[in-house]
């Protein structure tokens, strides 16, 4: 997005004294903040007529070091993330600063033990019943509804019959997208039964 330039889409309420709204207009505006569950998330704010409109996009969930441990999500592949107290830098640039950069190193320290305690909490849980690994996950695109599917292929199997064909994912990074000419692009093409892969997108990730 540009200051200034459309967004690409229009916010209208139909109040009873009339319409208030229109194109949105990037305003320019726009931060990085971490969510109650260690979420990384960049909102943008927009100007769409005589009201403002919130956009919030979620780029990875965050480990206890405040690295992301998961795929930076479609729209922000192939950057790095480094959380700093100075503020979010992106491939190596220039810190972008918090929106209080006094208050930044204790609300870090305070949402690190917070991510720890969660994620502490969940495997004690899980520990006794679950196999650890690495799994598929994949987005299907529907142009005719402009609609999502999520997919997940485990790459562990409990039933021996469900194994076959299925891939080593153990040198993959979260978030590295899967080639459909490799073994695990086989894999998803049985496992799914689908035909038309042109809108698909999938890529690795820790279960």
């Amino acid at each position: 997005m540009l200051a200034g330039n459309p967004t690409g889409d229009s916010y209208v309420i139909h109040f009873p004294q009339g319409d208030a709204g229109g194109p949105c207009i990037y305003s320019g505006t726009a931060r990085y903040l971490i969510n109650g569950g260690g979420t990384l998330t960049l909102q943008v704010l927009a100007d769409c007529g005589k009201l403002r409109r919130g956009y919030s996009y979620m780029i990875c969930n965050l480990d206890a070091n405040l690295r992301c441990k998961e795929p930076p999500w479609w729209y922000f592949r192939d950057r790095t993330y480094i959380i700093t107290k100075e503020g979010v830098a992106i491939n190596g640039s220039a810190p972008i600063p918090w929106p209080d950069a006094t208050e930044a190193p204790q609300l870090l320290q305070n949402m690190s033990e917070k991510i720890k305690a969660l994620n502490e909490r969940i495997s004690q849980i899980t520990a006794p019943n679950t196999v650890r690994g690495r799994s598929i996950s994949c987005r299907e695109f529907h142009p005719e509804s402009k609609s999502y599917r999520i997919w997940e292929f485990p790459s562990t199997c409990l039933i021996k019959s469900a194994c076959d064909g299925m891939p080593n994912l153990d040198s993959m990074r979260d978030g590295n997208p899967i080639d459909w000419n490799s073994s695990a692009g086989a894999f998803v093409k049985k496992q799914s039964k689908a035909t038309d892969f042109s809108n698909w997108l999938c890529w690795s990730r820790a279960q």
